[in-house]
């Protein structure tokens, strides 16, 4: 099992197949894709990260903390720290993780490294089983709820098509909301 910043900086080494700088935000949340693709793929967590519903989504209390650790060095890009860019101090170390935990790492990054990050946040927020059926804020997230590889096919089954676009309105206005506080 890896520890969370483990799979932070695992992400972070493969920065060049991301190709765009990576903001603090989607790396959380490309670690959170990370847990669930795992999860679908071997029925057990990556880790042991507590993953809880806030403000908008997925996040880990404490993450804040792990990229103050002398490992990460953060570039802040304006006043917003979530737009912060997180690098590695050293990107050429090598950190050893087992085939599988690398396989999905890869596959995660590869796929879904380099979209946009309002389609990134899209599918974390609306796509992905332990989101879709959290109720409160400061909810742990339920892994366990996700479908098996083989029987998980299509995003799109994950809310129906009639309530997504409600969900979305919904999001954006809490966002708006929680800007402005």
């Amino acid at each position: 099992m890896l520890q969370f910043k483990e799979i932070l900086m695992q992400i972070l080494l493969r920065k060049d197949q991301i190709g765009i700088p990576i903001l603090k935000t989607r790396l959380l949340k490309i670690a959170y894709l990370v847990e669930v693709e795992y999860f679908r793929s071997f029925r057990e967590r990556i880790s042991e990260t507590e993953w809880v519903y806030y403000k908008y989504g997925p996040y880990v209390y404490g993450y804040d903390d792990v990229l103050k650790e002398n490992e990460f060095f953060i570039r802040m890009d304006g006043i917003d720290d979530d737009y912060a860019v997180i690098e590695l101090k050293d990107p050429y170390q090598s950190c050893s993780i087992k085939s599988p935990e690398k396989l999905i790492i890869d596959r995660i990054v590869k796929k879904y490294g380099s979209i946009g990050l309002n389609q990134l946040l899209d599918l974390v927020y609306f796509n992905t089983e332990p989101m879709t059926y959290v109720t409160n804020v400061r909810d742990v997230l339920d892994f366990s709820i996700i479908l098996p590889k083989q029987e998980y096919s299509d995003t799109s089954k994950v809310i129906p098509r009639d309530k997504l676009s409600k969900v979305r309105l919904y999001v954006a206005g809490r966002r708006n909301h929680v800007r402005q506080i």
